[in-house]
This record gives C-alpha cells, sequence and structure tokens, in this order.
C-alpha cells in the first residue's frame, strides 16, 4: 500500500480513535494457556496500570484470575474498546460482525490457521472485513501492542523495568523480536512511543502500520523487524516518504543472506537480487539496515539523542588524547560506509602549523598533555570543530573513574565546544562500563557510545540519514514486460540507441565473417582489442573478447579463434589508456521499475561492489551514490552528464529493457569513454 492510500484508507484517524478507548475486551478469556494471564498483566503494569474498563468474555461465565466473566459479546455493558480474540480461526471469523455492530475500536486476531497454513481466503476475509469497518485489525498470529504516550498496553509478554515514553515507534513482524525490541529500548530508557506486532499482517503491514505513524505528529523515528520485505515498491514508498517527512527509519532486515538467482541477461539484471535491492534502496532514502536488536536500539538511541534532525552530510570527525584510540576508531569505521573527511588545509595549519599540514588529521591525536593546558584543549576543539568538513565530532575518550572532576570536566568542554560550533556532539567511549556515568553528566543532546561498537552503530545512523533525500516519486513502468524475449544490440545499432548520451568510443574495424582480417585491418593502430559480434549477453564471460591483440599477425589469430568458437564477425577497437573501470547499467525490474546501476567495472561485475536505486535520481541522491560506489568520478561533470542522459533515454523509452555500460573509463583528455556497451531491446 501506498503512502496516499494509508492514509486516505482512514487508518490515521482509526488509530486516533483507538487509543481514546474506554474499555479492552478479551474475548476467550481463560486460566489454562496462560495468555490471558500475560495480557492482564500487561494491561496491570505498574508503573502505567489501564484506567478504564476490562471485559473478559467466556461462554463458560464464571470468573477468571478473580475477574467476573461475560458469557457473550453482547452480554457486555457499554463498549467494547479494544478487542482480544483467544479462540480459533473459526470463531474468529464468526464474531467479527457483532464486535462492528457493537463499535469496537480495534481487534487482535491471536489464533494462527490462517495464510500461513493455505486458507489465504479466511485471511482475506479478516482484510477485507477490516477495509469495509474501518477497524484496525492486527494479526492474525499477533501478540498485540502497546502505546505509553497514550496509556494503552495490551500486549501478551512480558516487559521488563519502567516504560519511558517518547517519540519512537517499533513494529515487528514477529511477537518474540518485539518483546526482545521493547526490553531493549526499555534498558536504554529510549522515549518510546508505540509498539506493535503484526504476525501475519492481514491488513495492518509493516508498510501500511509505519505509513500511517510517519502522519503521526508524536512520532520521530520508527524502529522495523521485517521477515518478508514483500512488495519492494511498498518499501521504497515507505522509504520515500520517511525521507520526505524528516522521520528516520532502522530496520533489521533478517533472512539477509543473499538469495541466488539464475543469471540475468544484463548484468544489471545479475546485480538486482531483492538483498541488494533493499540495500539500494534504503541507501537512496536514508533508512538504516541493521543485522540485530542492539545495533537497532543504539542506532534509534544515537538518532533520538542527535534530535532526529539530519546533520549535514552526516560527515565525522574525530578527536582524541590517545593515538591507540584513534587507531582502532579508524580500524572500526573501516568496515562501514561512515565518511570520516580530512579537514581542510587552513584547519590543518591552524592545528599543526605548514609544516605538518599535509598530514593525515582524522582522526586528530591531540596528544596526551593538554589536561594542564586547557586553553589550548579549548583552541583545539574549536579550530577542529568548526572544520567545514565536518558535521559530527566524535571525542574518543576513556571514562575516568567519577571522582576524576578535571577529567570529567574535559569530556564536557569538548562537548560544549562542539555544539557551539553548530555540530553533533558525540562522546566514544572505551568499553568500561563507566562510560554510563559520561552519559549521566553529559545532556540529552549528547550522543554517548558505550564501546567502539556502539559508537560505530550510532554514527552509521546518523551518517545514512543524512545522506538520505527523498527525491522525486520512482518512475514505473509496463510490469507486465517482466521476463519477455529480448535481442541483444550492439554494434552501430546500439550506438544510434545511445546517440544522446555523452559517451566517446573507440575507433573501430570490424572483420565480417569471411572477410580477410589482414587487408580489413590495413589501418589499424595496434594495439587492439577483439571482440566477437555473436550477440551474448555475457561476451567476456564466454570468452568473446581478447584484451590484447599487439599486432597484425596476433589479429588475424585471433579473428580465427574468434570465428572458430562464435561463427560471427569479429570488431577490433583500440585500446585507451585508463586508470580506474567503471560500470553503468539500467535495467527495467519486475515490478515495473526502473533501475540504475553503478560501481567498479571489468571482468565479474556482479561479484563487486555496486550501488541500485530507483530512477529518476535528484542531484543529492546521485551524488551519494557516486561519493559511496564511485568516488573517483563522484566530482566529473562528463560521468555525471552520463548518467543523467542514460537516466532520461531510460525513463522515455520503453523499448529498452537494459542497457550495460562495461567498462567505462575516464581517458588522458577527460572523456568519458565506453570500451564496452550492449543494449537489450524487447523483440
Amino acid at each position: 500500500m501506498t503512502m496516499a492510500a494509508a492514509v486516505e484508507t482512514g487508518w490515521d484517524a482509526a488509530l486516533a480513535h483507538m487509543w481514546q478507548t474506554p474499555a479492552i475486551t478479551i474475548v476467550g478469556a481463560n486460566e489454562s494457556a496462560g495468555t490471558t494471564r500475560l495480557i492482564l498483566d500487561s494491561i496491570e503494569r505498574f508503573d502505567r496500570p489501564w484506567q478504564g474498563a476490562l471485559n473478559l468474555v467466556n461462554p463458560r461465565g464464571g470468573t477468571v484470575y478473580g475477574y467476573p466473566v461475560a458469557e457473550t459479546v453482547a452480554d457486555v455493558d457499554g463498549e467494547l474498546g479494544i478487542v482480544w480474540l483467544l479462540v480459533k480461526r473459526e470463531i474468529a471469523l464468526t464474531v467479527l460482525d457483532d464486535l462492528a455492530a457493537r463499535g469496537a475500536r480495534g481487534v487482535i486476531v491471536f489464533s494462527g490457521g490462517f495464510a500461513e497454513q493455505g486458507n489465504v481466503a479466511d485471511q482475506q476475509r479478516l482484510a477485507d472485513w477490516s477495509r469495509s469497518t474501518g477497524i484496525p485489525l492486527f494479526g492474525p498470529q499477533s501478540i498485540g501492542f502497546l502505546a505509553p504516550v497514550h496509556g494503552v498496553n495490551v500486549l501478551d509478554g512480558s516487559l521488563r523495568g519502567e516504560i519511558t515514553p517518547g517519540r519512537i515507534a517499533l513494529v515487528s513482524q514477529s511477537g518474540a523480536v518485539l518483546i526482545q525490541m521493547t526490553n531493549t529500548v526499555i534498558e536504554r530508557q529510549i522515549g518510546l512511543h508505540s509498539a506493535f506486532t503484526l504476525g501475519g499482517g492481514a491488513v495492518m503491514d509493516y508498510v501500511t502500520l509505519a505509513t500511517v505513524l510517519l502522519e503521526d505528529p508524536e512520532v520521530s523515528a520508527i524502529g522495523l523487524y521485517v521477515e518478508s520485505i514483500g512488495s519492494l515498491r511498498g518499501f521504497a514508498g515507505l522509504a520515500r516518504r520517511a525521507a520526505e517527512a524528516g522521520k528516520p527509519l532502522v530496520m533489521q532486515f533478517a533472512g539477509r543472506s543473499e538469495q541466488g538467482q539464475a543469471l540475468a541477461a544484463s548484468h544489471t539484471g545479475a546485480i538486482a537480487t531483492p538483498l541488494r535491492l533493499v540495500r539500494g534502496i534504503a541507501e537512496q532514502y536514508g533508512v538504516t539496515l541493521v543485522t540485530n536488536l542492539d545495533d537497532l536500539a543504539s542506532s534509534l538511541e544515537g538518532l533520538q539523542n542527535g534530535g532526529f534532525r539530519r546533520w549535514g552530510d552526516g560527515r565525522v570527525g574525530v578527536f582524541t588524547g590517545s593515538g591507540g584510540l584513534g587507531i582502532t576508531f579508524s580500524d572500526e569505521v573501516a568496515g562501514s560506509d561512515i565518511v570520516v573527511p580530512q579537514p581542510t588545509r587552513e584547519t590543518a595549519v591552524a592545528l599543526v602549523g605548514e609544516d605538518h599540514a599535509d598530514a593525515p588529521l582524522n582522526p586528530f591525536d591531540m596528544g596526551a598533555g593538554l589536561l594542564g593546558a586547557p586553553e589550548e584543549f579549548r583552541r583545539l576543539v574549536s579550530t577542529f570543530a568548526a572544520d567545514p568538513h565536518i558535521d559530527i565530532a566524535v571525542h574518543i575518550f576513556d571514562v575516568p573513574e567519577q571522582h576524576l572532576t578535571a577529567q570529567y570536566a574535559w569530556i564536557t568542554e569538548g562537548a560544549r565546544l562542539t555544539q557551539e560550533a553548530g555540530k553533533l556532539a558525540v562522546l566514544g567511549t572505551g568499553i568500561d562500563r563507566r562510560g554510563l556515568l559520561a552519559s549521566q553528566v553529559l545532556g540529552d543532546d549528547v550522543v554517548v557510545g558505550l564501546g567502539m561498537r556502539q559508537t560505530i552503530a550510532k554514527l552509521q545512523a546518523l551518517s545514512t540519514w543524512a545522506r538520505g533525500d527523498a527525491g522525486a516519486e520512482p518512475a514505473v513502468g509496463d510490469a507486465s514486460r517482466a521476463g519477455a524475449e529480448t535481442r541483444v544490440v550492439l554494434g552501430d545499432e546500439m550506438r544510434a540507441v545511445l546517440a544522446d548520451v555523452p559517451l566517446a568510443w573507440p575507433e573501430e574495424w570490424t572483420v565480417a565473417r569471411d572477410a580477410d582480417a589482414a587487408a580489413a585491418l590495413a589501418g589499424a593502430r595496434f594495439p587492439l582489442v577483439a571482440k566477437a559480434e555473436a550477440g551474448l549477453a555475457h561476451r567476456a564471460k564466454a570468452g568473446g573478447v581478447l584484451t590484447h591483440v599487439p599486432d597484425a599477425a596476433a589479429a588475424v589469430a585471433a579473428t580465427g579463434y574468434l570465428r572458430a568458437l562464435f561463427d560471427s564477425a569479429v570488431t577490433f577497437s583500440e585500446r585507451v589508456a585508463f586508470t580506474d573501470e567503471y560500470f553503468v547499467g539500467l535495467s527495467r525490474g519486475a515490478d515495473g521499475e526502473v533501475l540504475l546501476a553503478v560501481g567498479p567495472g571489468g571482468s565479474g561485475v556482479e561479484d563487486k561492489d555496486v550501488g541500485l536505486r530507483l530512477l529518476p535520481l535528484s542531484p543529492r541522491q546521485q551524488e551519494v551514490a557516486l561519493a559511496r560506489y564511485a568516488p573517483g568520478v563522484a566530482d566529473h561533470d562528463g560521468f555525471r552528464a552520463v548518467l543523467d542522459a542514460l537516466s532520461a533515454l531510460m525513463l522515455r523509452d520503453g523499448r529498452i529493457e537494459s542497457i550495460d555500460l562495461n567498462p567505462l573509463v575516464i581517458d588522458a583528455t577527460g572523456r568519458v569513454v565506453s570500451l564496452d556497451a550492449k543494449v537489450h531491446l524487447y523483440a
């Protein structure tokens, strides 16, 4: 469901109505399975006990845990409010109309046996009922939800500690994970707006619910646990709306191991695995992907302390009094895509003088002797934090014993000076739990990382969010053509298709199938590259490219060899001197989305670090993609012009299924040269 559709259905108003419920009703309440007891424990919690009516329903009547029990829903006085259905699938379906007639404000379906066991029609009945009545339905196989800011807790699960109300919502497809996620948030004293378990998600799937939560003015960020991504278009719509609303998403995407797929006709198609697409969409819009609940909580905590805002471009500067801690940080950050730039030369000269200004200064080792030189400490920190290349300034520090007030003054002063420079202040501590003391000394607007791993997780979330951009609505083409037959276009026909793209091409000489190679290449300038014109989707992998043909004799031999293998014409092209190879590919996805892939080129491109994006790209999205995957051409105007022209061509010409340019190189004159290219047109 798209953002607009989720809001148009009225789910935002329906949830607001649900939060004002005067009652909670448990249908199927009993003392045998323990579920009712867990729900009652949540309702009766010491820190937020339920203040409204509580109704229990069971045909046996009597009492359950001391509460009187009505035999039917009709016997309940007053509103039903939020309704728990602790009954079998068959009974749950029969009671729905009664719940609608009584004006239920929300329904939680506990039982299974729906789509996961093949009863798709019954699950569709749940969805149809919810949409037609406008009553939010969670499940099947949901274990409920809580909303501390609204005084509602109907979780079938045990939470530890006192809940801190706040602005972060949690959404999980797994009930057990939601309980762990929420307990982790409670332990960290992260402000919690709400937490939902979705189960089978008949109507309230993660996209629908998170989309509605983004419209809630009391929600500033959302943490997600997702096992099935569902529609990539739905995920992209959610991610884009979050970027547009200025509310970060942090997602643990379970089952992240790369799913194998048959080799696609184009390199881009082969690269566009589901996992890579999720990663690309997340990067494009600023969604933080994590692999465990600790990092999810750390990410949300870091975003909370950073005010949920984007701090510039998320570039990180590090200062420390310990060279070893700086090296340790550099080692840890190397496995992330956090940007740690060098300061400007002006800053470098102010820090270390003209003679040493060319040395690496991020992380910046201030030396261990500044404790007795407070003025010099202030000068260095102020100068470093004010550098225009830095958006987030990290002070790496081993937290002292609490009685060492001078050392604590150093920590607080570093944070204050960073904030005076208009930057986000971060304290990265050693693994010593005394770091907790630092978080108590510093304000809520300072990010504290307890140990390098937590520090990196928080910086990654802050950096990812800063780089995200909503851009334009992703283009969607004709999905019915997915998998349709295509033909490979090479040579003059391929260049005609790409005529509007500002590419340079090596000079070429073609030897026809029956032509004399020596005569055809009489005017050629060696060395050359030989390619079989056999319509191959993966020419290099098939052995159809010979990269170094030094002279005429070798060219004749190369022609014979490629003819013997492929019975085709052979094209020879001049060798272009270059340093780095790049890959650019465009393709249409299974749902009609238009994809751009960019990264290092050459052989085996499918296994390289290539990034995917949905078209069209905003200038900001293009800038971030190039900085991440092709930094050598991030500032090359010609390369960016090629991307713009390719994107425009792909969006307007529905004949094209995919374009592969591999490799693209920059020649000695600065031109963008395509050394090999192919276009797939729908047959």
